[in-house]
Order: structure tokens, then sequence, then C-alpha cells
């Protein structure tokens, strides 16, 4: 790997070809080795001349695709949406391309996570989570109310006796979407006076449930 002369150098930065050889100096000096090999009239890079510029090259290349998203942070009607991915999965995206339609001049960027936002400290415009909407200092508006009921295919739901006692489910396996109560407020409105079963698979995405045979 063989860099550009001194002579071709020093126009690109609009220095002297004596400037541009005394930075190099100061940069050896600094690492205490030297990054180029004088051959002659010629220069080449030494193997740690040649690791430091691909990591120069790639820092400044990460530097530089920074740069360039800056612009989405000012572009006109750019309007930030945050909500965890199920939600924008299943929800939000289906949605986009009426909210298009309504208002052509809006950029929808959607920001997804599942952690709640902090207004104060993000670019977000508005959020939609899951909750009662008790949000202090927000305004809030309720855009659907979740139904929560057991399901699961009908061969499994065969071997016991198609769940006609809600009692069964006692004996069956449970999938547990860690967002919700569990499943005790479904199992108190159908009159099973306890605890819903904590065994079975959990999972942390409503919006990925585990590919097995069970109850959801």
């Amino acid at each position: 790997m063989k860099p550009p002369s001194g002579s071709r150098v020093s126009p690109e930065l609009n220095k002297t070809q004596s400037a541009v050889s005394h930075q190099i100096r100061s940069l050896e000096e600094l690492l205490g080795q030297y990054v180029f090999r004088r051959l002659g009239r010629t220069v080449e890079l030494t193997d740690a001349g040649a690791d430091l510029f691909e990591t120069t090259v790639g820092t400044l290349n990460t530097l530089g695709n920074g740069i360039n998203r800056l612009d989405f942070y000012t572009k006109p009607g750019s309007v930030v949406f945050n909500c965890p991915p199920a939600w924008a999965r299943h929800w939000l995206l289906h949605r986009l391309p009426d909210l298009k339609t309504q208002r052509p001049e809006l950029d929808p960027w959607i920001h997804t996570t599942e952690s709640a936002t902090d207004f104060d400290h993000s670019k977000a415009d508005c959020a939609m989570w899951y909750g009662e909407g008790s949000w202090p200092g927000l305004n809030v508006e309720i855009l659907c109310k979740n139904t929560v009921s057991p399901v699961c295919t009908a061969v499994y739901a065969a071997k016991f006796d198609s769940f006609k006692d809600p009692a069964n489910l006692l004996e069956a396996d449970l999938l547990h979407d860690e967002c919700l109560d569990g499943g005790n407020t479904w199992f108190n409105e159908t009159g099973l006076d306890r605890p819903a079963p904590v065994s079975g698979v959990n999972f942390s995405d409503p919006g990925q449930p585990p590919k097995v045979s069970g109850i959801g």
C-alpha cells in the first residue's frame, strides 16, 4: 500500500510539502513509531501505518454517515412515533398508507423501544403504549382496548373437551405474555376464584409468541 507523494498530498490539504512532512513527524513522535518507510525519494506505509490507515478510513466513514443522518432530524414534516416493536408491526405499519393519504406532508419516523418514552429527553412527538392512560403531564387518547381470550389449535382443544369448563385451563400448557397480568383478570371473570397458573412458556414480545401447541 503506497500513499500519494508529498507533492500530491500538499495541494489537497492546502499546505506546503514541508508542513505535511512536519505533521507526519509530529504524528510519529506522538505514536512512538514510524508510520511511513522512506525509500529514497518515495515513501510507503509501515505495517503500523497501514493498520492506522484502515482505522482512520473506517472512523471517517462512520463519522460521515453519522453527519448525513443528521438531516433526518430537521427535514420538514418529520413526525417521530415511539411505540413497542409489536405495536408498530401489527398496528401502526398497516395504517401508514392511510395516514400519508390524509396528511401527505408528513414523513413518519417510527422509533421502536420496549422502555417508556421520556419526552423531556427524546425527539419523539407522540408515543403509543399499553396501559390505562394514567400518565401525568401528557395528553392521552385511548386508541383501542385489549380483549383477552385464550386460544389454541382445535387438536389441542380436543384433549380438554374443547375447554367447555374453564377449569380445564388449569391443566393446559399456558403461554404467558409478560406485558399482561398473567391471565388473572380473565380467570376472575370466568368465576375461577384463583390466580392463573404460572407454569408454561413466557414471552416478552406479544408480536412473537412461541410456535408451540398450547393456550395463548
